[in-house]
């Protein structure tokens, strides 16, 4: 079929209702949310978290997703998959009540290969669409993570 303007017109509209069908279908209650970790500090206001946590909003905010909630790890390191707010994740992933969640980095899941397929496949298994923030705007983001980050959406949306 040879997509002309006039066709195109035609199914513009279709696209345009799509698409604000899946925008109310992602902010319906405890849809989206955003995750953050940091091992560095324990306090409520670490920064690196707050850094985090901001990546996130501007991320959802320029995708028009309302992030419902937060799950923030503070002071616990990446080598485990026992953080209290990482498993309270898993357990609403697997109730039901998330279908995306947010993050700056796939190494916020966990820092070792093995634990971030475990999760991955609970993911996987609970239909959870996984966004990662690309902050091109860091210094320290390399883009080697850039670039497993752009695999690893296509690969997980």
């Amino acid at each position: 079929m040879k997509l002309t303007i006039f066709s195109y017109q035609l199914l513009k509209p279709r696209l345009v209702e799509r698409i604000a069908s899946f925008i109310k279908y992602m902010n319906k209650e405890k849809i989206v949310v955003g995750y953050c970790r940091s091992a560095c500090a324990k306090d409520s206001d670490d920064t690196r978290v707050y850094e985090q946590k901001k990546l996130v909003e501007q991320f959802a905010k320029k995708r028009n997703l309302n992030i419902k909630d937060f799950y923030i790890d503070n002071g616990v390191g990446g080598m485990t998959l026992d953080r209290p707010s990482f498993k309270r994740l898993l357990q609403d992933c697997r109730d039901g009540k998330i279908k995306a969640i947010i993050m700056r980095d796939i190494d916020r899941i966990a820092r070792n290969s093995i634990l971030i397929g475990n999760a991955l496949d609970i993911f996987k298994q609970n239909n959870i669409k996984l966004y990662f923030v690309l902050p091109e705007d860091l210094k320290f983001h390399l883009v080697v993570s850039k670039a497993r980050n752009e695999v690893l959406n296509k690969l997980m949306i």
